[in-house]
């Protein structure tokens, strides 16, 4: 399974790149949303994980420019720490789930 994860914090990057290529994952990163944009014109992804706050181009706006772009079929779900979008806002945009950070690494996988 072919795994994206958008953050732009290196080391929480880096721990979920590390869990999830242990637990059988091959892992795409980009840190910001434009990035991720590209690299799903490149590559076949399975899941998408994002963080919501990022430079460039954030999670809202991935999201939206990822279905505008891609269609309903790869699964979305957001990393959040704050409050900035309402979760009804999140889910009309798109996502199919919303994780708070911090995150539970090992209830994340199981849930994948």
């Amino acid at each position: 399974m072919n795994v994206l994860i958008i953050e732009d914090n290196l080391d929480l990057s880096e721990l979920l790149i590390k869990q999830f290529s242990q637990n059988g994952f091959f892992v795409f990163h980009a840190a910001n949303g434009k990035l991720a944009l590209e690299v799903l014109k490149q590559e076949r992804i399975d899941f998408i994980l994002s963080d919501i706050q990022m430079p460039v181009m954030n999670g809202f706006e991935f999201l939206l420019a990822a279905r505008s772009e891609f269609g309903p079929e790869i699964p979305i779900y957001i990393m959040t720490s704050s409050d900035l979008y309402a979760e009804k806002e999140l889910y009309a945009a798109g996502a199919n789930g919303l994780y708070k950070k911090p995150l539970n690494i090992n209830e994340l996988l199981k849930q994948i």
